[in-house]
């Protein structure tokens, strides 16, 4: 019987749009996972070795990523403070971080999108609002429902298998075209500042 607790997950997004602090909160569809077992880890990296065998109880997830819109209901309600700087998209090196917040940033285009620029203290935050306003026991999920969510019973490497020669026809990745992007826009960007670099060296001292 799948347990009674509800379990939320919380990604991030951003746009800059307002809701009435007093509007009752969306709740999520929520999908039930099934109690089970599972290999969680790999051997294959130090940070997520070694492989262990892991069981987890029945709970349920959010179907979808929480949305701008539905986080700023509780900015309104809560007047929480978040972050006001978070890893988002500079130019050349690609990310860096910078000014920015969960309304206005250069992640998402969209209050329809998942919210970005919040971190976990964020996400615990606003979970603990809807679970005080709707009266049930939204929470996160642990790191091992997580990945046994995402597993979805899979023991393969990828979703679609363990041929990474097929990953470009499930996902957007970083392929050959993708290597030639990177020496044009970001190697040639760094031969111009050694370059520069090196001129300024070649000035004589007055």
């Amino acid at each position: 019987m799948p347990s009674k607790c509800l379990t939320f997950l919380i990604l991030m997004g951003f746009a800059a749009h307002t809701l009435a602090a007093n509007e009752k909160p969306f709740e999520p569809d929520m999908v039930a996972i099934k109690a089970g077992q599972f290999t969680m880890g790999s051997n294959n990296w130090l940070s997520t070795s070694p492989e262990h065998t892991v069981s987890v109880k029945a709970f349920k997830m959010a179907k979808y990523e929480v949305t701008v819109k539905e986080f700023a209901q509780f900015i309104s309600a809560t007047g929480h403070k978040a972050p006001r700087q978070c890893i988002q998209m500079a130019g050349n090196p690609w990310f860096a971080s910078m000014a920015g917040n969960w309304n206005a940033n250069t992640l998402s285009h969209s209050r329809f999108e998942p919210v970005t620029c919040i971190g976990p203290k964020d996400a615990d935050a606003y979970i603990k609002w809807m679970a005080k306003e709707t009266g049930k026991k939204y929470r996160l999920p642990t790191e091992a429902e997580w990945e046994y969510a995402h597993r979805a019973g899979s023991t393969r490497k990828y979703s679609f298998g363990n041929n990474e020669a097929l990953a470009c026809r499930y996902g957007n990745i970083a392929d050959r075209s993708a290597e030639a992007a990177f020496k044009r826009d970001y190697d040639a960007e760094q031969q111009k500042e050694r370059e520069k670099r090196s001129k300024r060296a070649e000035i004589p001292a007055s």
